[in-house]
Formats: C-alpha cells, structure tokens, sequence
C-alpha cells in the first residue's frame, strides 16, 4: 500500500511540474535558434573574408608568375 501511495505522490509531483518542464524547453528552444542564428551570421561573414583572402592569394601568385617568367633568360 506504501509503493502505490508513493507512486501516486511522485506521479502528482511530476504533473505538477510538467508545465515548469515544457517552459523550460521553449525558452532552450528559442535560445538554440538565436544560437544557430548567430553560427549562421558569422559563417557568412567568415566565407566572404575568405573570398577576399583567396582573390588577394591569387593576384599575389599571378605577379610571382610574371616575376618569374621576367627574372628567367630566355
């Protein structure tokens, strides 16, 4: 009789806080979003400076190229 009293109670407890519970995951939820959101934001602006960084990477070995063919006789 004891165990079922029990289960009850534990089991009134858990209803009780199952509104607290379900909350508690919106608010993770939201904060999650904002999170990736933000991952996004920063991943596009990472790609375009790399962008930048591989132009000015390629532009730097086309003048070693030509300083190259330059610099070798003939």
């Amino acid at each position: 009789m004891a165990f079922v009293f029990w289960l009850f109670i534990s089991n009134l407890i858990q209803i009780l806080l199952m509104p607290l519970i379900m909350v508690g995951h919106t608010i993770q939820g939201r904060h999650a979003k904002r999170r990736a959101d933000s991952d996004l934001d920063i991943n596009v602006k990472a790609e375009g400076e790399i962008e930048v960084i591989l132009i000015h990477l390629e532009y730097q070995n086309e003048l070693l190229i030509q300083l190259v063919k330059r610099s070798t006789p003939g």
